[in-house]
């Protein structure tokens, strides 16, 4: 039909149960004591509502866009984690460890953040350069040619209603 506009569909989320959530960190946790049967943890695009991974070892696991809402990460291990435009609304992460975690994009709305440790992760995007006008002449763009993008630090970022 011409002229009618289609509304962008929401993406689809599976919902996992709790036993379905402890059988893949029961995976992950053999991935990293090399046992047979190990698998990398993905989440990616999943529904973790409400599910407790407390004291979880969730290293290098895969949030990508998941929905945490309401989550019990209390002291789980989550360094090199991947949060890239994860919803963690009233996530609880007392005490975890998320160094090197991908938190941009993340909605950490509510989260509990208390001695939860952050070290170099990188929660948004550095501030671009400012542009060289396009009237410029060639030999001022070169010499103020923009530097490339480095990764923001968590004490940089703005993380507005978290409990620390």
């Amino acid at each position: 039909m011409i002229g009618v506009m289609s509304e962008a569909a929401e993406p689809v989320r599976r919902t996992l149960t709790q036993e379905e959530v402890d059988a893949v960190c029961l995976k992950h946790d053999r991935l990293w004591q090399a046992r047979p049967g190990g698998a990398r943890a993905v989440f990616a695009w999943m529904d973790l509502s409400g599910v407790s991974l407390r004291g979880r070892n969730l290293a290098d696991a895969d949030f990508t866009a998941a929905c945490l809402i309401g989550c019990d990460l209390t002291g789980a291990k989550l360094d090199n984690a991947n949060f890239f435009g994860a919803d963690m609304q009233d996530v609880t992460l007392v005490d975890a460890s998320m160094r090197r975690a991908d938190l941009r994009g993340a909605c950490l709305r509510g989260a509990d953040l208390s001695g939860a440790d952050l070290f170099e992760a990188t929660c948004a995007r550095a501030p671009s350069p400012p542009r060289t006008p396009s009237w410029a002449s060639a030999s001022s763009r070169r010499a103020s040619a923009p530097t490339p993008r480095r990764r923001a630090p968590c004490w940089r970022a703005p993380i507005c209603n978290a409990r620390a």
